[in-house]
């Protein structure tokens, strides 16, 4: 047959090809091997791309070898054998194929993109950087190896380069759909919301039809708390995509925020009866449940979650583990299992940067040794508990001579608190915007002895940042009262009450337990502090016995609402004052409260309930109250030392670990331990005699208000003195 009617037999293989009508490919492929016209290093390859296409993947590749053995260099059947060794998962072998083609054929764009990518699947990210660059040097106006390095970048918390690589390929390519998609993504993970905004409103003029800017402009009103705004943009990518399961997930998040909990819920509800294994929507049923009171239920669900669920993401696991603190009798041992779960996880993501930077990271010494240099990450420098307890403990160790401290600060939040450190912080440094791996090189060049986390899995943690280790010693604190299990994180500062040297105790934690002398914490006495009279009780006043909370209300599960319920069923003349909470203003909720107090026939003008106060009106909320009854198992932490200060006695139940212990190391170390309880009927008991005994409330306000400002037993000054102790002790 001469070459003419050959390659005339080749192209009409190629058009079937070409086309995808691989089953006249096939009759044509055994046609020309009918004719024995077939012995070409060209035809085996088309044949083994139409045996591919058909699933017949063993002929696929015997048909590719055939070729190989026909030309050993030719790249196109090396090439195809190196997709489908990548197509199946089989990396290694792909890298193999790659580079037998690039032998031949070093400037092969696909070849190289695809070699990346084989190295990006098996976390060589090196060679990946290395040969998507080589990629754009070949041809550096095709978008799909700049899109792809940026995503590698940003999948390694290497923003900024991500960022850099989109905004050189706009430069040269101008602004095509999917470079200023990833741009904005990228903004908006930076917090750099009004430019992420404006990019996702330039994409929707020209993909009016398409869901994604839609959904990416939503998820920006979010972070912008224009939840108007969001709800109106996702509603619109509803209507236009196929992935619903994230779409209600991301609306529910909106209407959680606005505190439409049951719409929230019927969302959550869909987006689980679209894909049942969708581990945030599983994450967000849980804690939904909680913020509805239904903790029994919560918990049910937490307790039987698919650990090996593959789409369990970093945040999620962190969200999760902090809602679980809120769940009565709930194991330490599993939470220990979820802590530890978080932890790989982020290992996993990060591993690279991680192993990147013990190689570019010095860790040095302060050698001057003039002061100690301290550093302290959080982002709730602000109007929040954790300055309620250490804004002044901040101010008194600023101006220690000894001491050189480092704030660095995950937000954008600035009030009266937030200013007034600023003015005796000097070296304070704004994070927000910045990678993990960014925030740890500018700590790294602080050359800082401590590093201490101030949020554990609140809101705003930088938990990413520990595994650097860019300080020897790395301590968690005060924000968040649990294990965190984050390699890199030493010790978690405690105190002898709230977890005692035991070693029942002590195993509840991955970290080791450091103690300060008498308590772990205390609250700073801001100048218009107001103050409670020692020598009266409201019920003086009012001859009604006033119980109260100001607590978080999710803290308040089935079996606190059940054992206050049995307090007011058992006593007469007595109220229970619930503040503090927005969510108590809502009609719904506070039926769905009272229903739970009807149970045991209490009657719902005993329950008095208010939302939000400023801080100094929720303070003097203290005022009515005669005693207060402290939640469990997740305990007041800076409501107790509230409610100390304003001399109000707390009767708490005694758990087992941190978070349900704060009640009584404070109790404890204001010789108040009769008002200690170790069973939810010694609760009761107590809630109900010492209601029947106003002389001995009395008692107990006087024992507090003598302890906390004539012994100062709870000041700053003797938390700054022992926190020294203890950095002394931990760098000796």
């Amino acid at each position: 047959m001469n070459q003419l009617k050959l390659d005339d037999d080749y192209n009409q293989l190629i058009t079937f090809i070409n086309e995808r009508n691989y089953l006249e490919a096939e009759n044509k492929s055994l046609e020309l091997i009918k004719k024995n016209t077939h012995n070409t290093p060209l035809f085996f390859n088309l044949f083994g791309l139409v045996n591919q296409k058909l699933k017949k993947i063993d002929l696929a590749y015997k048909s590719f070898e055939k070729a190989l053995a026909l030309d050993s260099k030719f790249c196109p059947a090396l090439f195809n054998l190196g997709m489908m060794k990548f197509e199946t998962n089989f990396y290694e072998q792909a890298i193999f194929y790659f580079n037998k083609t690039l032998e031949v054929d070093p400037n092969n764009y696909d070849c190289n993109l695809m070699l990346a990518e084989s190295y990006a699947k098996l976390r060589q990210f090196d060679h990946a950087i290395r040969n998507y660059e080589q990629t754009i040097k070949i041809d550096f106006k095709n978008k799909d190896a700049y899109i792809n390095l940026a995503n590698l970048f940003q999948s390694l918390d290497l923003n900024l380069e991500a960022q850099n690589t989109l905004e050189k390929a706009i430069k040269i390519i101008g602004e095509e759909y999917k470079l200023l998609n990833n741009l904005g993504l990228i903004y908006k993970k930076k917090n750099k919301i009004e430019e992420a905004i404006s990019i996702f409103k330039k994409i929707l003029i020209t993909r009016i039809d398409d869901p994604e800017p839609y959904v990416n402009l939503s998820l920006s009103y979010f972070e912008k708390e224009d939840y108007v705004k969001s709800l109106e943009f996702i509603d619109k990518a509803i209507t236009k995509s196929n992935y619903l399961h994230e779409l209600f997930y991301y609306k529910s998040l909106t209407l959680e925020k606005i505190g439409k909990l049951d719409e929230s819920l019927e969302n959550i509800e869909k987006s689980i009866l679209i894909r049942e294994d969708y581990f945030n929507s599983i994450q967000k049923k849980i804690e939904i449940y909680i913020k509805l009171l239904k903790h029994a239920d919560s918990k049910i669900l937490i307790e039987n979650l698919d650990l090996n669920n593959e789409s369990i993401k970093l945040d999620t696991i962190g969200i999760l583990i902090f809602f679980s603190n809120y769940l009565y009798s709930f194991d330490q041992s599993f939470y220990l299992r979820l802590v530890e779960l978080h932890n790989n996880i982020l290992k996993k993501k990060n591993e690279y940067i991680y192993e990147k930077s013990k190689k570019e990271f010095c860790i040095s010494k302060n050698k001057s040794k003039k002061k100690i240099k301290i550093g302290f990450i959080s982002a709730d420098f602000n109007n929040h508990a954790v300055c309620y307890q250490l804004k002044n403990f901040f101010i008194l160790l600023s101006q220690n001579l000894e001491f050189e401290l480092y704030f660095y600060y995950n937000s954008n939040k600035k009030d009266e608190i937030n200013v007034e450190l600023r003015k005796y912080i000097i070296n304070w440094t704004d994070i927000e915007s910045l990678s993990d791996y960014d925030v740890a090189k500018k700590i790294l060049d602080n050359k800082l002895d401590l590093l201490i986390d101030l949020s554990g899995f609140t809101s705003g943690n930088r938990l990413g940042v520990f595994p650097y280790k860019i300080c020897k010693h790395q301590i968690t604190w005060a924000g968040y009262l649990n294990s965190v299990g984050v390699d890199g994180i030493d010790y978690i500062l405690a105190d002898p009450f709230v977890v005692p040297e035991e070693s029942n105790f002590e195993n509840l934690y991955k970290e080791k337990i450091i103690r300060f002398d008498n308590c772990w914490s205390t609250l700073s006495l801001f100048d218009d502090l107001p103050m409670n009279n020692p020598n009266n009780i409201p019920f003086n006043e009012s001859k009604i016995l006033t119980f109260g909370s100001l607590n978080n209300y999710l803290k308040y599960n089935d079996r606190v609402l059940d054992v206050w319920s049995d307090i007011l069923r058992y006593t007469e003349n007595t109220r229970l004052l619930l503040f503090g909470n927005k969510i108590f203003l809502d009609k719904s909720f506070q039926e769905r409260l009272y229903a739970i107090f009807k149970k045991k026939n209490i009657n719902p003008a005993r329950i008095l309930l208010k939302g939000n106060l400023e801080r100094n009106e929720s303070l003097k909320v203290y005022d009515n109250i005669d005693i207060c009854l402290d939640p469990f198992p997740y305990n007041g932490g800076t409501t107790n030392f509230e409610s100390a200060y304003m001399c109000v006695p707390t009767i708490t139940l005694v758990g087992n670990n941190f978070i349900s212990r704060c009640g009584y190391s404070i109790n404890k170390n204001l010789d108040n331990e009769e008002w200690n309880c170790f069973s939810e009927q010694e609760y009761i008991n107590k809630a109900i005699n010492f209601s029947l005994n106003p002389t001995f409330i009395l008692e107990a306000k006087r024992k507090i208000y003598e302890n906390i400002f004539v012994k100062k037993k709870l000041s700053s000054k003797n938390l700054v003195e022992n926190f020294i102790r203890i950095v002394k002790t931990i760098l000796e």
